[in-house]
C-alpha cells in the first residue's frame, strides 16, 4: 500500500472520527436539553398524579401538560436513579422553569401543600380581589399591581382596556409561593384556552369587535339563570342596540353598586350617574361587568335570531321574552301571579 493511499485512509478515518464526535456531542447536547426546563418563565401548571400511576404514565402526563419536554427523559432519569417507588400521588403545581431533577424531587417530597381557589362564573374583578385578600393569598396593593400589569393585558390577542372579564371562572390550584402576577396569568391563560376554536371566524361573522362581544357575554352571564335562555337574552340586547334603545340591564347597575349590591333595585339606583348605567346611557358599558362562562361567550357570539326586545324572569329563573312593550307588560303581570317579580339583572 502506497504512502499516498495510506494518507488518504488516515484522513478518512480522522474525518469519520471527527464527525462521530460531533454527532455524539450534538446528541449529548440534544439529550441534555430534554432534561432542561421548558421555559425560563415561572409559569405554573396544575396537575393531578393519580394513585397507582406508573413512571411512564407520569412522564406522559407531564409532557402533555407542557411541564417537561420529554416523557422519555423523565422515565430515563427516574429509572436510572431507581426513584420510581418514591414518587407520590397528589395534586401538584409545577413551574415551567423547573428541570426534570427538580420536578422529581418535588414528586418524591410530595409537595402538595398548595392553595385551591375557586373563581365562580360571573365573578367581577372586585369580587375576585376580595376573595384573594380574604384568603390571605395577596393584599390589595399586590392585587392592583398585578391587575394593572400591561404585559398581562397585552398577552390577550384582542384589544382590551382591562383584565375584567378575562380571569376565567374555574378552580385553580397553585403553590403558596406563587406570585400575584403568576396567579392572574394562570387565569388569563385559562381564558385563552377556553375560547372557542373558531373564535376569530365567529367574531368576523358577527361583525363586532371582540371587546364588545366580551362585554355582552358578561351581561348575559349576570342575567341568565339557565343555559337555554343565554342566546335569547343575547338576542334581546343585540336587537335593542340595533334599534338605538337603551339596554336597561339591572346587572350593569348592580356592578356599579359593587359590595352594596341589592336584591331589588330602587328607582334611585337606576339614576346613578355612571358610564356603566345602561338605564341612562345608550350602547354597551365601557368594559365587561364580570368574568363570563364559556357558555355565555358562545351565546354572545351566536345569539338566537329573534325579534325579542324585552324579557322578565319567572320565579324559577327562566325568562318570558316579548317583542313589544305591551307584551312585556302582560308578561310582568303574569310573573306577579306566579310569585315575586324579578326584572333583568338580579341574578
Amino acid at each position: 500500500m502506497g504512502y499516498t493511499k495510506l494518507k488518504l485512509i488516515l484522513r478518512i478515518v480522522i474525518i469519520i472520527f471527527i464527525l462521530s464526535c460531533l454527532a455524539c456531542a450534538a446528541g449529548y447536547i440534544y439529550l441534555k436539553s430534554l432534561f432542561d426546563p421548558v421555559s425560563s418563565e415561572p409559569f405554573y401548571h396544575n396537575l393531578k398524579i393519580a394513585q397507582g400511576s406508573s413512571v411512564s404514565d407520569i412522564g406522559r402526563i407531564l409532557e402533555e401538560k407542557g411541564v417537561i419536554k420529554s416523557g422519555f427523559a423523565f422515565w430515563f432519569y427516574v429509572k436510572l436513579n431507581d426513584l420510581g417507588p418514591k414518587l407520590k400521588a397528589g395534586d401538584y403545581v409545577f413551574s415551567a422553569d423547573q428541570n426534570i431533577e427538580q420536578i422529581v424531587k418535588k414528586l418524591i417530597a410530595g409537595e402538595t401543600q398548595n392553595i385551591s381557589l375557586t373563581v365562580p362564573e360571573g365573578f367581577s374583578l372586585g369580587e375576585l380581589r376580595s376573595r384573594l385578600i380574604n384568603y390571605n393569598i395577596m393584599d390589595e396593593k399586590q392585587f392592583n399591581e398585578a391587575a394593572n400589569d400591561q404585559a398581562l393585558l397585552k398577552s390577550i390577542p384582542y384589544e382590551l382596556d382591562t383584565i375584567e372579564g378575562v380571569l376565567f371562572p374555574d378552580t385553580y390550584v397553585f403553590n403558596k409561593s406563587a406570585k400575584p402576577g403568576e396567579i392572574l396569568k394562570m387565569m388569563v391563560k385559562e381564558f385563552k384556552n377556553k375560547l372557542p376554536r373558531d373564535i376569530d371566524e365567529s367574531v368576523k361573522k358577527l361583525g363586532r369587535p371582540f371587546k364588545e362581544i366580551l362585554i355582552m357575554a358578561s351581561i348575559v352571564e349576570k342575567e341568565a339563570r339557565h343555559d337555554e335562555d343565554r342566546a335569547k337574552i343575547a338576542s334581546v340586547f343585540y336587537n335593542r342596540l340595533a334599534r338605538q334603545m337603551k339596554l336597561e340591564s339591572c346587572a350593569t347597575v348592580q356592578y356599579i353598586l359593587g359590595d352594596n349590591r341589592k336584591s331589588r333595585l330602587l328607582y334611585s339606583d337606576l339614576q346613578i350617574d355612571s358610564p356603566f348605567n345602561t338605564y341612562k346611557n345608550k350602547g354597551l358599558p365601557p368594559a365587561p361587568i364580570c368574568s363570563p362562562s364559556k357558555k355565555s361567550i358562545v351565546a354572545a357570539l351566536n345569539p338566537d335570531n329573534t325579534d325579542f326586545l324585552f324579557f322578565v324572569a319567572k320565579p324559577d329563573g327562566y325568562h318570558i321574552f316579548s317583542k313589544n312593550f305591551v307584551e312585556h307588560n302582560k308578561s310582568k303581570q303574569a310573573t306577579k301571579k306566579m310569585g315575586s317579580e324579578k326584572h333583568s339583572g338580579d341574578k
